[in-house]
């Protein structure tokens, strides 16, 4: 017996309901069955033959900053040597404002680039097939210490923007890594996993062949130093898990008996990244609270004070005039850096997406802008070229 027409076109409307449906859903669950079973390559630079460090969880959305409606920027090659011939806005921009040294993911590989949101694109400075990471420019601007794997191990390395020469400095098979200067550029701390256990050390840079000091022996977890700039640098900051959570102390150079005390305080939160502000008088750093990113600063005038907010993100670095606070800034699929203003938190530029991961930036005035003149002209005809002289 045959269905009835109305019946049979009840069917067919039955039927193309559950297609229509289907096809709905498979729509709307893609993008999660996406980054469920097929997920983003992401890249690494951190060691394999270290202690794990805790790795940052995503930023959520509703306390980042909105990202600016700028292109992506795109690494440059090393352009040839040139005398500039004139002084573009782009390069008194930089000699103004200085210049960002970042340890930016680029292929296969972290290689070092200098940059500046508003007056210079992405400059690459090395290109070697190897991973190089933490940035740290010298007081007077003209060298760049990082950490660098070129070698087979994880050693430092000095770049002489003078000579556009490299020297290695140490020549171990453990990690050594995040090097910070002295105020006087005479002396480097940084952090090494030697004889089993993450220390901080002390290299003299004139002679690196001397056997370095070092200046933690606590069982714990101590890294990512910072050392106190201006005359009375006699203080690093750095993170160690002492206390049972990865919080922010100092070592005070100059005092035997007390040397290290705990200025976080924070039981709550894992603090990261200690960064001093040019004047020495504040410290930075970044705050994880169970995903949530923070970045506070603490007056070193007012010890017994908590420390304030100032904006959000990781890897603080302090701009040259100490009025604002850089940071990066990471989601699901995005790399990011957004600027604060120091003392309010407001943002000052917002969300800029990067074209990769980052592992360590710095950002230093003095002759940095100059010894970098030669290239900076070429760069900047390729800026302009590229973006039809927008910037």
């Amino acid at each position: 017996m045959k269905p009835k027409p109305k019946a049979r076109l009840v069917l067919y409307l039955l039927l193309l309901f559950i297609v229509a449906n289907l096809v709905v859903t498979a729509y709307f669950l893609w993008p999660v069955v996406e980054s469920e079973f097929f997920p983003t390559t992401t890249y690494t630079a951190l060691p394999t033959d270290i202690p794990p460090v805790p790795i940052d969880t995503p930023y959520p959305t509703n306390i980042i900053p909105t990202e600016t409606a700028t292109e992506t920027p795109t690494p440059t090659e090393i352009p040839p040597t040139a005398t500039p011939t004139e002084l573009s806005a782009n390069y008194i921009g930089v000699v103004d404002s200085g210049v960002i040294i970042l340890s930016l993911a680029d292929g296969p590989y972290f290689h070092l680039f200098a940059y500046h949101p508003q007056y210079l694109p992405l400059l690459r400075l090395t290109n070697d097939e190897a991973d190089d990471i933490h940035p740290a420019v010298s007081p007077d601007g003209t060298r760049i210490a990082f950490s660098s794997r070129r070698n087979g191990f994880w050693d430092l390395f000095i770049f002489d923007l003078q000579t556009w020469s490299f020297v290695q400095i140490t020549s171990t098979p453990e990690y050594e890594g995040s090097p910070t200067w002295s105020p006087d550029g005479q002396w480097i701390a940084y952090e090494s996993y030697a004889n089993g256990n993450m220390d901080i050390f002390l290299l003299e840079v004139p002679h690196p062949e001397k056997a370095p000091l070092q200046l933690t022996d606590d069982p714990s977890t101590d890294h990512s130093p910072d050392w106190m700039p201006g005359e009375n640098g006699r203080q690093i900051a750095f993170v160690s898990d002492r206390s049972g959570e990865p919080e922010i102390w100092l070592a005070r150079l100059d005092n035997f008996k007390e040397r290290f005390i705990n200025i976080s305080l924070d039981a709550d939160s894992k603090d990261t990244h200690p960064v001093w502000s040019p004047d020495g008088n504040l410290i930075s750093w970044a705050k994880d609270n169970l995903g949530d990113h923070a970045l506070v600063t603490w007056n070193i005038a007012n010890p017994n004070s908590p420390a304030i907010p100032a904006g959000t993100g990781d890897w603080p670095v302090w701009n040259p005039d100490g009025t604002s606070l850089l940071a990066y800034v990471r989601q699901p699929n995005l790399n990011a850096i957004a600027s604060y203003e120091a003392g309010t938190g407001l943002i000052n530029i917002p969300l800029i997406r990067m074209p990769g991961p980052i592992q360590g930036l710095d950002w230093e005035k003095y002759d940095l802008p100059n010894l970098l003149a030669p290239r900076l002209s070429e760069a900047h005809h390729q800026w302009q070229n590229h973006f039809g002289g927008l910037y």
